[in-house]
């Protein structure tokens, strides 16, 4: 549940950021691209001035993404940053536009130092980073942005961490060697790729189900594996022809779709 409350070193947390409340912000007043020498060489003075007091420097966090009120991610960091007694906020911006994010004052801002990302920004938000990850880039979705700071100015670096909360529980549940089998993943949004892209490093064979089967195609050609029109025994189609034609078996179910799809794990 989220905290009613939390404290920072500099005092309580705002409670619209517990309650995930949206963070207004204006279009930078520079016209020159994100994140260069001018946000370097500000955040150098800072630093400069931070490690003269001994004081942490108060760094900005956020989630982006539209329609996200539901999250507790502002709620979660805030009692986080509070237990490790840091000066850093983490806020939620809902905009339907990423470019209205990427021109703001807070992407712009010398404090900002990454974000999460979620729907419907994880792929959207490409064109403006600098470099992706080896899993962004396979994935095709970004859900952590990362600023990193150089001689030549800021990086913002893309990187995709969805896959790994679905590989390691599934790692040490079957073990270091899987021993084969097949993987049934269900829907097919950013988050499927992330179970595609899990399930492949695993070793596992990919079967793909989703209600519009020419979406759960486009993972199939991708990521490689079989598409699955229906979860019954028999039938074109089915789930169980493919296992059957295979010789395969299902170990893992890997649904991505949301409850109210009402999805139900075929016996």
């Amino acid at each position: 549940p989220a905290p009613a409350s939390a404290f920072s070193a500099r005092g309580p947390v705002p409670p619209a950021l517990l309650a995930g409340a949206s963070l207004p912000f204006g279009r930078a007043r520079s016209e020159g691209p994100p994140g260069r020498a001018s946000q370097c060489a500000a955040s150098a003075d800072a630093d400069a001035a931070a490690d003269a007091t001994g004081a942490e420097r108060p760094r900005k966090f956020a989630i982006l993404g539209h329609n996200i009120a539901y999250s507790v991610s502002p709620a979660m960091h805030s009692a986080a940053y509070e237990a490790l007694d840091l000066p850093h906020t983490y806020v939620l911006i809902d905009e339907e536009d990423v470019g209205e994010i990427v021109q703001s004052d807070f992407w712009r801002d010398p404090d900002f130092r990454g974000c999460s990302v979620t729907i419907p920004h994880k792929r959207a938000i490409f064109p403006h980073l600098d470099e992706l990850s080896e899993a962004a880039r396979a994935i095709g979705a970004v859900n952590t942005v990362i600023v990193e700071e150089g001689e030549g100015g800021r990086t913002l670096r893309g990187d995709n961490t969805d896959w790994v909360g679905i590989y390691n529980p599934l790692r040490k549940r079957l073990g270091d060697g899987t021993g084969g089998g097949g993987a049934l993943i269900a829907g097919a949004g950013g988050t499927a790729r992330a179970a595609a892209y899990a399930a492949k490093r695993l070793g596992l064979d990919r079967y793909f189900y989703n209600r519009t089967p020419s979406k759960a195609q486009e993972l199939a050609d991708e990521f490689g594996g079989t598409v699955v029109t229906a979860l019954e025994e028999e039938g074109e189609g089915s789930l169980g022809g493919a296992l059957k034609e295979a010789g395969a078996t299902v170990r893992v179910v890997i649904s991505t779709l949301p409850a109210a799809a009402g999805f139900e794990i075929p016996q």
